[in-house]
């Protein structure tokens, strides 16, 4: 084992977490980050805006599924992030971002392109936290590509002050804590629906005249493409698929429909299964008369006392539903 300081720690990681590249824009609160990096032969695409190596972290998250990384200097720097971090979050891509600044010894005290990526990004990020403690870099570089890629996908930021670089991180490999000297984290489980709930909607779906199922960005991030179809021919049910989800069931399909047909399908549906779609303000909040009310139901008939359970989903809005007696739940479908 040998001393090994924040930098050259940080670079480590990137290297035993499979990163080819990152992307952003050089300056002083970063270069000796960019050294290690380099030394580590990861290639840096050094793009004209910040942005735009944000926008790329984004992209190849989305199409690779593995976390693009992103990083930008002290103030400006971070700031011009802002746009291509944001859109990733809206995207569920996972992107790691990493923040130079100031030494923590300047803190209001006016330095170079004073800011703090810790309170700007934190309402678009999964989490963004400032590193002080040169000896939790090495657990929280590897914590942020675990929850990059935990369900919900999305961006995550860390923000390392000039001083913290050039700190010993401890003694590399097995004297650095929280970090795991085996190499790679292991790639987090995709998680799994609750299986009575899923038994009463597969329920719920063959017994219906008229089943509608919709598929979001779930399909895609789990890559249920193929499930999706068995599925819905399994059922014989009509398909529709939006946001980063459409085009799992080809709109060839004999089952699948388009938007512009959404309205007349759902008004004569009497089962709606929803899959991994966010029922934003895009989706009218789930409520009618884009979904009519009356097609979504709780996982049971009148005389069923579990109607009034949920569904429980990994999404963060609600879908109100009601069965037969009108009684209110919450009906939302599991991701394949």
């Amino acid at each position: 084992m040998a001393p090994i300081n924040v930098s050259d720690l940080i670079a480590k990681i990137l290297k035993e977490e499979g990163v080819e590249w990152w992307a952003g824009v050089h300056g002083g609160h970063v270069w000796q980050l960019m050294m290690s990096v380099s030394a580590q032969n990861i290639k840096m695409y050094h793009v004209r805006h910040e942005q735009c190596g944000a926008f790329m972290a984004d992209g190849w998250g989305r199409v690779t599924r593995r976390p693009g990384v992103c990083f930008g200097t002290a103030g400006p720097g971070v700031s011009n992030m802002v746009t291509g971090v944001y859109m990733a979050y809206l995207a569920k891509s996972p992107v790691i971002c990493l923040f130079g600044q100031h030494a923590t010894n300047e803190d209001g005290w006016t330095p170079f392109q004073e800011a703090y990526a810790d309170k700007l990004f934190p309402s678009f990020t999964k989490w963004t936290r400032r590193m002080v403690d040169a000896g939790m870099v090495g657990y929280f570089m590897q914590k942020a590509f675990r929850d990059a890629l935990s369900y919900p996908d999305g961006p995550v930021g860390i923000e390392i002050p000039t001083n913290i670089l050039g700190y010993q991180a401890g003694d590399y490999p097995g004297n650095v804590r929280g970090y795991l000297p085996q190499g790679k984290s292991s790639f987090p489980a995709p998680p799994a629906g609750d299986p009575p709930m899923i038994e009463k909607a597969v329920k719920m779906l063959i017994a219906a005249k008229n089943p509608v199922v919709i598929g979001g960005d779930g399909i895609y991030w789990s890559d249920g493409a193929k499930e999706l179809q068995e599925f819905i021919e399994l059922i014989n049910s009509l398909v529709h698929t939006r946001r980063a989800g459409r085009g799992a069931v080809p709109e060839t399909h004999p089952l699948s429909f388009s938007g512009g047909y959404r309205g007349p399908i759902l008004s004569k549906a009497d089962v709606v299964c929803i899959l991994g779609l966010r029922m934003s303000m895009l989706e009218h909040f789930g409520m009618p008369p884009t979904y009519p009310m009356t097609a979504l139901r709780g996982p049971g008939g009148t005389d069923d006392q579990a109607s009034n359970r949920s569904f429980h989903h990994r999404q963060p809005q609600n879908c109100p539903a009601a069965d037969d007696s009108g009684r209110q739940g919450n009906a939302q479908g599991q991701e394949t």
